[in-house]
């Protein structure tokens, strides 16, 4: 890492600038589908028209726009956290003939933006209809192209100072899927959302950028009150950016806990009562004689190694040892109730030393590997009640 990677924002921009185009593009597309089309009719003069569009494909061209401006962001980050020693190594004529295909590509959306207004402003006939459509279809096409390579192919032959770890893919589409279900989530409840902060702004009357006309902002920019309101509205929507941008971990982990869940009921062959209802505590001795002592002889009438008992109390003395427990918790949960503290010693717990007992009786069980009701397990699992 350089200097100015280590110690400035730009690189943290520069290493997570995907996270920050896709939730802005989801942003911006909720955002465009809550506010929808401005109120009135606006056709005739262009000064008189809405300045992000009167139609619904006009206005969501507008997000298209995102992606020259992020490659802006994201070449000026590059360009500042990049050393000058890898800066005059990688200037070269090729460098520079790739430099302008980005920066056609990047730049491209621009022009067809700029076409589609230029179309959307003059009158309407057949033939303009059939030029308009054509300038959208191209500017959705190298929208669409420019954000699938900053999204899926950011990184430049000097970016990658190793090759990526090969992933199966099944697991890279169980991965894109996971986060699309995530987006479109967050995108549902956007719409809401969003819909709630625009009627804010209508109450409280403040300006609506994408609904002014370029008459009415010549008109108002040396206005102190829209200048406030403008502020205000700015501040409102970047609020409402903000959260929705934070709230992304919040969908993470829930998203993550359903996943876990749904992994584990498979593991355990979608036995959702055993699951809920069944003391898994209990079941340690049993599992533990059946998978580890598999050998070992059983003490007598009951399904446990004769062994386990005594490698169950070393666990816990270890436990104890390593101060993980405290002693009346060691006590409590040993089957042996005469370990005392002063046993606690590396040469007193080591196998070569004392040896592992073979049991034919099985003692009394701690309190731990009692068996309870159901309901008693359920709030002793899921409510944190002790008994």
């Amino acid at each position: 890492k350089t200097h100015r990677e280590v110690h400035s924002m730009v690189g943290v921009f520069a290493a997570t600038h995907r996270v920050w185009l896709l939730h802005a593009v989801v942003f911006c597309l909720a955002a465009s589908v809550a506010v929808g089309d401005p109120p009135g009719d606006r056709s005739g003069d262009p000064m008189d028209r809405s300045l992000l569009g009167d139609k619904a494909p006009v206005r969501f061209a507008a997000v298209g726009l995102l992606v020259p401006m992020h490659a802006l962001l994201w070449t000026l980050a590059r360009l500042e956290t990049t050393s000058n020693h890898v800066l005059k190594k990688s200037c070269g004529f090729c460098f520079c003939l790739s430099s302008v295909c980005w920066a056609a590509l990047w730049a491209a959306p621009l022009v067809t933006y700029a076409a589609v207004r230029l179309y959307d402003w003059v009158e309407t006939n057949s033939d303009q209809e059939v030029m308009e459509m054509g300038a959208l279809a191209a500017h959705y096409s190298v929208s669409f192209i420019g954000l699938f390579f900053l999204l899926f192919a950011p990184a430049k032959r000097a970016d990658q100072l190793f090759n990526l770890t090969p992933v199966p893919l099944g697991l890279r589409f169980v991965r894109y899927f996971f986060w699309f279900v995530i987006m479109a989530i967050k995108f549902l409840l956007g719409i809401v959302i969003f819909s709630a902060v625009y009627s804010a702004t209508e109450q409280l009357q403040f300006i609506n950028l994408g609904h002014e006309t370029p008459k009415d902002v010549v008109g108002l920019w040396r206005s102190s009150h829209w200048g406030a309101s403008f502020y205000e509205w700015a501040l409102l929507w970047l609020m409402a950016f903000y959260m929705f941008c934070a709230d992304t971990a919040m969908w993470f982990q829930v998203s993550c806990m359903v996943l876990g869940v749904g992994i584990v009921f498979v593991q355990r062959g979608c036995r959702v009562c055993s699951f809920c209802l069944q003391d898994q505590i209990v079941q340690i001795p049993e599992r533990f004689s059946r998978l580890v002592f598999k050998y070992a002889p059983k003490a007598r009438g009951t399904d446990i190694a004769g062994t386990f008992p005594d490698v169950w109390d070393r666990i816990v003395a270890y436990l104890r040892y390593e101060d993980k427990c405290e002693s009346d918790a060691m006590w409590e949960m040993s089957f042996s109730k005469g370990i005392k503290n002063s046993g606690m010693s590396w040469d007193a717990l080591s196998m070569s030393t004392n040896p592992v007992v073979l049991r034919e009786k099985m003692p009394k069980k701690p309190d731990l590997f009692e068996g309870g009701t159901p309901i008693e397990t359920c709030f002793r699992n899921y409510c944190g009640w002790k008994a």
